[in-house]
């Protein structure tokens, strides 16, 4: 069964981009002096591979904090910052499918019906 998670935990957290090698990290994590007792300090991490078409290899968030809008400030961090990610969608989730469906209502994306790859955009659907 998941912890309860604190009331103020929103106040409690930071966003932190990595460039690592071969990836980009996006991670949000718990301030150092504000994590929460039987809490870890790291929440979630979304990993993207470093060469175009930014293809996502991985995405963590911690149980107890799902369904709380911390995956999809971790991809629309991503791609603000990298103008665009990609995924292979029919490898995803059902989960993964859901938030790819969200990031498509309110950015620009083109899916590649050959090789099922679907690519959102840093703009705005008008």
């Amino acid at each position: 069964m998941p912890r309860k998670v604190p009331d103020n935990w929103r106040s409690r957290i930071e966003w932190k981009y990595e460039r690592n090698r071969h990836s980009f990290e996006f991670i949000v994590r718990f301030k150092s002096n504000k994590i929460p007792r039987n809490f870890q300090r790291e929440i979630g991490r979304l990993i993207i591979d470093d060469s175009l078409p930014y293809i996502v290899s991985d995405v963590q968030v911690k149980e107890a904090f799902r369904r709380k809008g911390l995956g999809l400030k971790l991809y629309e961090r991503a791609v603000k910052k990298l103008g665009k990610i990609s995924t292979v969608y029919y490898e995803a989730s059902k989960e993964a499918q859901n938030l790819w469906k969200k990031l498509r209502k309110t950015y620009r994306s083109r899916k590649n019906f050959f090789t099922g790859v679907l690519t959102i955009y840093n703009k705005k659907r008008t």
